[in-house]
């Protein structure tokens, strides 16, 4: 044990006066449990200590370089003080160190450093040893991390070890290799002319044609945790092509390509095409009648007023609808206008014109008309006091053309997307996206109702309970009687249990599906359009330059 004599020398008193008793410093230095001590003793002379005075003299003997508690010289200036008698701790030597921490979720490891205080500095083998005592995956260390942790200074939570997250795998998908109807410019015959109806052309694939490719779904790669626990990865989900599609089969050469059969339409689906046969005429009036077809429907020219057409597949239209029915189990393409010559507001439905597709329905104008859709409502140039439901999005004027929509109403359930929303005329226009109500408000009450029916039912069950207690044959039949209502009683309960919880589901889906809802009007909105997300409305007064519109925090705000 090292011993020195730290009774300060005269010079570094003359500012101090002396006070108390004679008192001498003697510091010792443990090399064993590397400790520095303090001995208070007896001395001849008064002298006075202060913390430069006791800094000076540590720095003197060399012990700088130790860590001193914040409050070590200190206490040792009050037993001064207080002229106590004996050994006190004061510092030590302390070697650099490293501190681990593993995240919650193992992906990551956080190092913390203390410097050296007069002991060994840290080093990448002492950093490697805390490494393989905390079981770290060697394949997960950040050697330049550890590199600069050991030449820099101290530091706190720095990464020097990060897992690597699993990759779920991707969903089988559908490319589509054909379209059903091509739309285009209309062209110049040899002699000049040009026909208006000639903007789209419906397609018919022969025997052989590829249809559609499956892109198989991936299994995902695992990742691993920083002790080197595999994450599996989730497999993506596989749909096969649909089944019992009409038409087509499997390519010879290819499990994943769908090609056709025989020669038609094709129809094409979420998750297949089938070949329709066609039916074609070169207009739907009075000589033709109402059609109904199994299959798919093309009218070269107009379909008349009072005309109704029913097709299991695509109808396509190569000139106008006017005041007619058209019911497609594909989509439904007009090549120039929908029409009815009686305007419609935002009132009741519009009658005589009314299209229904599972798919899409699409025409360069819409006027007075009542459209529904699976898929989506595409119109070039204007859809004007009419009234659209669809399950997919309104777009008005997205490829060119003057994208307005102006009175009635119309609703999209994924979103709409116009150049121009209302009119000049200040005529009342609503348009809508997402949820009809409030989602929210639904699934409180719904919540409210299962809560309330938890409790009915808890009741019932314990007069259930008192009842089976009682022994057999003691309660007579009125006991029986009442046994069987309150059974009847749950049983009903539990009825109105799932179906409330089928509404919550429901919603949830259609929240989940219609969650990015949103209004786009790139140019302008006019006076007494209103715009409607999820059920709640903003009204707008005045003219407005637009933009995106979405639903936060119950208020219909521009996000863009």
């Amino acid at each position: 044990m090292t011993k020195q004599d730290l009774t300060l020398p005269a010079e570094a008193l003359e500012q101090a006066e002396p006070k108390g008793v004679p008192v001498s410093v003697t510091l010792q230095f443990d090399e064993q449990t590397q400790e520095l001590s303090a001995v208070l003793g007896d001395a001849q002379e008064l002298t006075v200590f202060d913390l430069n005075c006791l800094r000076e003299l540590i720095a003197i003997q060399g012990f700088s370089e130790l860590y001193f508690a914040a409050d070590a010289l200190q206490a040792l200036l009050q037993r001064i003080a207080q002229n106590e008698r004996g050994t006190f701790p004061l510092g030590c030597k302390k070697d650099a160190a490293v501190e681990l921490e593993v995240s919650a979720d193992a992906m990551m490891l956080l190092a913390t450093t203390t410097p050296a205080f007069g002991g060994a500095t840290l080093s990448s083998s002492a950093i490697e040893q805390a490494l393989q005592n905390s079981n770290i995956d060697p394949t997960c260390i950040d050697s330049k991390a550890i590199d600069d942790l050991v030449k820099g200074p101290s530091r706190k939570g720095v990464t020097i070890a990060s897992g690597r997250p699993a990759e779920d795998g991707t969903d089988s998908a559908f490319e589509t290799l054909v379209r059903g109807v091509i739309h285009h410019a209309p062209t110049a015959a040899e002699d000049g002319n040009v026909d208006p109806f000639d903007i789209s052309e419906f397609i018919v694939v022969d025997a052989g044609a590829h249809l559609m490719r499956l892109i198989p779904a991936t299994s995902g790669t695992d990742g691993v945790d920083v002790h080197g626990k595999i994450i599996a990865a989730k497999p993506g989900k596989q749909t096969p092509f649909a089944r019992d599609l009409a038409g087509v089969r499997i390519d010879n050469d290819d499990e994943n390509l769908l090609v056709a059969a025989t020669k038609g339409h094709p129809v094409i689906m979420a998750n297949g095409v089938r070949i329709d046969e066609v039916i074609k005429f070169p207009s739907a009036d009075t000589r033709s009648g109402d059609i109904r077809f199994d299959g798919s429907v093309y009218v070269t020219g107009d379909v008349s007023a009072g005309v109704e057409i029913y097709a299991s597949g695509d109808v396509t239209v190569k000139g106008m609808v006017e005041h007619a029915v058209i019911e497609a189990g594909g989509d439904i393409t007009v090549g120039i206008g929908i029409v009815n010559p009686a305007p419609h507001d935002a009132g009741p439905i519009p009658e005589g014109v009314h299209l229904k597709a599972a798919g899409n329905i699409q025409a360069k104008y819409v006027s007075g008309a009542w459209l529904e859709a699976g898929g989506n409502i595409i119109a070039k140039e204007y859809i004007a006091h009419s009234v659209t439901e669809t399950a997919g999005q309104v777009l008005v004027g997205q490829s060119g053309g003057q994208g307005r929509i102006f009175g009635g109403r119309c609703h999209g359930r994924n979103g709409i997307a116009a150049n121009r929303i209302g009119s000049n005329a200040s005529v009342h226009t609503l348009v809508s996206a997402g949820l009809r109500t409030p989602p929210h408000e639904a699934r409180e009450s719904l919540e409210t109702q299962l809560q309330d029916l938890a409790i009915q039912k808890e009741k019932v069950e314990t007069l259930v309970a008192k009842l089976q207690c009682v022994p057999a044959g003691e309660g007579g039949a009125a006991a029986d009687e009442t046994c069987v209502k309150l059974s009847n009683t749950l049983t009903m309960l539990e009825q109105k249990t799932e179906k409330a919880r089928a509404r919550v589901a429901a919603i949830d889906a259609d929240l989940q599906a219609a969650a990015g809802a949103s209004i786009t009007v790139t140019k302008s909105l006019r006076t007494n359009a209103t715009l409607c997300i999820h059920g709640v409305s903003r009204i707008f007064t005045a003219r407005d330059a637009g933009g995106t519109f979405r639903m936060v925090d119950d208020a219909v705000i521009r996000v863009e």
